[in-house]
């Protein structure tokens, strides 16, 4: 393996690891309106790009049509994706969202064989499968005990996971075309203003914009916004746009399963929590799909249908 495809995993494991802590600080942010938690992660995320784009101007370079398509892609990722999901965890459990999760791979893999021509073979394929299913049985597992699931709040979920799959496919078509921190610094200051424009709509109509500096006082809330700015949406931004830039993007995605597995080992080993039977079966299969998606193709699979660069 090349030292680039080696850093591409290891910021793609870097990413699944920042993305298994996200629910529970969402969750836990929850005390507070969903519009008020998205304008807070969305101007803490936006910080680092901003200070970057001032200390270092001459390292980015837009154009009118770069901008126009970075602005869209904006819309996908973090705006639509992480605005969904909020929202959607604000109505529903984290059992639905990693449901509707898992299905991410599926989803991408359809997207990037559309409109970037990649490939897989049945071993791939098969893959994909395996490890979509033991996401899908340990979830299953932890549902009998509530045999009644949110299928609202998972329809909205489903909604957000297309969004991911799409804006992760759009990253790896603009390979070439635009650069990692040009991509973030738009559409993370994008998602920013759309954030906290909302929200200041939202509670200036209703003449509580009060309401907006309350969490400033509250130690715990902005613990969990940090996480959920700093690493949720800035780093694993920065790390899954990364990889996407050398790696398929079904392979990328596929990752986003593991989230379930170090779910599982973080609340085994430092809560405490109960590792059932279902827990291993399902975390092999996961493991098992993850390596066999990435290590049972092409050793040099063709470059995708990019958008070239016209400077």
């Amino acid at each position: 393996m090349d030292k680039r495809k080696l850093m591409a995993y290891l910021a793609v494991l870097g990413y699944a690891l920042i993305i298994g802590f996200t629910f529970l600080f969402s969750k836990e942010a929850m005390v507070y309106d969903v519009s008020i938690q998205l304008a807070y992660r969305g101007i803490i995320a936006a910080i680092p790009v901003i200070i970057y784009a001032i200390v270092q101007r001459g390292s980015l370079h837009y154009t009118k049509d770069k901008i126009t398509k970075l602005l869209l892609l904006g819309l996908l990722f973090p705006f639509l994706f992480v605005g969904i999901q909020t929202f959607g965890l604000s109505i529903t459990s984290s059992l639905e969202a990693g449901v509707a999760q898992a299905m991410a791979p599926i989803l991408t893999l359809i997207f990037a064989s559309l409109f970037l021509g990649e490939t897989t073979n049945y071993k791939q394929k098969l893959s994909i499968v395996l490890s979509v299913a033991g996401v899908i049985y340990i979830i299953y597992r932890k549902q009998v005990k509530n045999p009644d699931p949110d299928f609202t709040g998972m329809a909205v979920l489903f909604l957000a996971t297309i969004s991911f799959s799409i804006y992760s496919v759009a990253v790896r078509r603009l390979k070439g075309f635009c650069t990692n921190r040009e991509i973030l610094t738009v559409v993370l200051t994008e998602s920013a203003i759309m954030f906290f424009g909302i929200a200041l709509v939202k509670y200036g109509k209703r003449g509580e914009l009060h309401r907006l500096v309350e969490p400033i006082h509250d130690p715990s809330f902005i613990k969990d916004v940090l996480y959920l700015g700093l690493l949720s949406t800035f780093s694993s931004g920065l790390l899954l746009n990364y990889a996407l830039q050398i790696l398929p993007a079904s392979n990328v995605v596929i990752f986003n399963n593991l989230a379930t597995v170090i779910q599982i080992i973080s609340g085994a080993f430092i809560l405490g929590e109960p590792l059932f039977f279902s827990h291993k079966v399902g975390s092999v299969c996961i493991v098992l799909g993850v390596l066999g998606l990435n290590f049972l193709g092409e050793k040099n699979p063709p470059e995708p249908d990019t958008i070239k660069s016209r400077e």
